[in-house]
């Protein structure tokens, strides 16, 4: 917990991913989602350093804000756009389950946790109505990340984005995620070794187990 611990690879993470991910896997697709995420984990970690030392706040405010900006660019999350054949957030309405947009709304809580009022405000509460209806509708406790294809540690970031959304403006999803979590654990935690189910069905039955 200490700044001067802490401080540093903040910095190095403010410095090397928020102007671009730089990733090379040789799939356009796991490219996209390792982008994704790598702003959204850069998003994450710097404000959790800028609040936990007030200090550290001016020097990552700019970085964090470039960050917000790529998360939030249409090409970050195109390679969902590619699977599904539409903008996920731009087909809030939709029934489809782009849960993969739950790692977009953790990094949007963190940008109004450190700014109430930051200018994506309004898209952040519309996405998390979104992943909340969705997630409401889903009796296995799991929505779609692609079609016909869902993966529980991407709802969990679902989750995690309602709670993170709750706990800045109040809003009440006790009772969502109470059920949820009771689903997650029985269904996709392997009681005897604590394993997270990778992948499943949308009827919730796991389709891998541990090794």
């Amino acid at each position: 917990g200490a700044r001067d611990a802490q401080a540093p690879f903040a910095r190095a993470v403010a410095r090397e991913v928020c102007d671009g991910a730089r990733v090379g896997t040789g799939s356009a697709h796991f490219d996209g989602e390792w982008a994704l995420v790598s702003y959204q984990l850069a998003l994450l970690g710097m404000g959790q350093v800028a609040r936990a030392h007030p200090g550290e706040v001016s020097g990552l405010r700019d970085a964090m804000a470039r960050c917000g900006v790529r998360l939030m660019a249409a090409e970050a999350r195109a390679f969902g756009t590619t699977r599904w054949g539409e903008d996920g957030l731009a087909s809030l309405d939709s029934a489809h389950g782009h849960a993969y947009l739950g790692y977009l709304a953790l990094g949007l809580g963190m940008l109004r946790a450190m700014d109430p009022h930051h200018p994506t405000a309004t898209v952040h509460d519309a996405l998390i109505a979104a992943l909340a209806r969705r997630l409401e509708a889903a009796p296995a406790g799991l929505i779609e990340t692609y079609p016909d294809e869902a993966y529980p540690p991407d709802v969990a970031s679902v989750v995690g984005a309602i709670g993170l959304h709750a706990s800045i403006t109040g809003a009440d999803r006790r009772a969502l995620i109470a059920r949820w979590s009771q689903t997650f654990r029985a269904r996709y935690v392997h009681p005897a070794s604590g394993y997270v189910v990778q992948r499943a069905s949308l009827a919730g039955d796991p389709l891998d187990a541990p090794p």
